[in-house]
Order: structure tokens, then sequence, then C-alpha cells
């Protein structure tokens, strides 16, 4: 790939990611001295190089803009964007066990309300959709909340029922244990009006 270092964002650097590594079953792509990513599903978990070169997974979990350095456009612990875009454009693969896809670390809630946070603050005034139901939900920074607003038919997220994300709906790695459904809002946003 030719990736240009001129201020990569989150989004496309992801699609990146998932497009170097699709077809690398088993291996994850270096992304630093001691970082790596790989790819389960619609998922890219980020995963810590131990200096033995072998893939741990402590601190193992779903990759996230959170860490994402978005006015510079690279990742925290990169230098500058060229340090970020040379994983993709020269990439270099380490293998990754079957039994470091089981361990890696489902999404929790609090997580995912980071995510949701910072996804919502490089987007104000939108709405993120959390599923794909036609008459579903969406989270929106509401008094630098972060809440649950109702979409309607149209698409549009309505502020005329401002509901909580609570965490008593959050199940394992997901709300209403629905995994791939809650790290797929996080992974692919789609953002929609918010109606006032």
């Amino acid at each position: 790939m030719d990736i240009s270092p001129v201020k990569p964002t989150f989004k496309a650097m992801r699609a990146a990611y998932v497009t170097v590594l699709q077809g690398q079953q088993g291996k994850a792509l270096l992304i630093g001295s001691n970082s790596a990513l790989f790819l389960a599903g619609d998922n890219l978990y980020h995963v810590v190089v131990g200096p033995t070169g072998k893939v741990e997974v402590d601190d193992a979990g779903c990759s996230s803009p959170l860490v994402w350095e978005e006015y510079l456009g690279c990742w925290e612990s990169d230098e500058d964007p060229e340090a970020t875009v040379a994983a993709v454009n020269s990439p270099q693969f380490i293998e990754v066990g079957p039994e470091v896809k089981g361990q890696i670390a489902m999404l929790t809630y609090p997580i995912a309300m980071a995510n949701y946070r910072a996804l919502l603050e490089q987007n104000p005034g939108k709405a993120l959709r959390l599923d794909k139901e036609s008459n579903g939900s969406a989270a929106a920074l509401i008094d630098g909340e972060v809440c649950c607003l109702l979409v309607g038919p149209d698409n549009v997220a309505d502020l005329s029922f401002i509901g909580d994300l609570m965490p008593e709906a959050w199940g394992i790695g997901g709300w209403h244990s629905e995994v791939e459904e809650t790290q797929h809002a996080i992974d692919h946003p789609v953002f929609v009006d918010i109606r006032h």
C-alpha cells in the first residue's frame, strides 16, 4: 500500500490495517517496536509484543480512537504520522497462535462509553448509531454526557427522548451481549443528524 503521511485519520488507518491483514490468518501486523494488530472477524485487536517477539494478551483489546492523536494523524505512541503509515506501507507480520485469539479481552462498558465520547467529540452535533435497526438507537453528547437517543425511520436521532446508556443493559462484551454489533458501531461508526 501507499498511504500518505499527511494527517491520516483513525478511520483511514483502520481501513488500511484491515486491508493489509485480510488473507493473513494467524498473523499480526507490527505497528511499532512493541505493538501489533490482528484481525478476528470484523474486529481489529491491539496486542503487546514482548521482548521475545511473542504476543502478550494481558493488555490486549479492540483498537480504539482513544489513543489516536487526531491533530497529528498518528498513534500517541508514534513519533509522527510517517511512523504510523510505515506499518502499512512496509508491512511486517508476526505469528499469533489460536490461544491468543481466545484470550483477547472483550469490550467493556467503560471502554465503550469512552470510545463513544471520543468519536462524538470528533463529530460535534451528530449522533452515533448503535445498531442497524431502522428504528434503533444512537449515542449523542448532551450537555457533556453520553446519552441515548431514538433514531426514527428517517434515520434522524430525536431529542424528544433522551435516555441513559445504563450499565444494566450491558452484557458480556456488548449491549445485551451483542458483541459484534456493539464493536461494529465503534469500528465502523455511522453518524446521523439530531432533530432538535
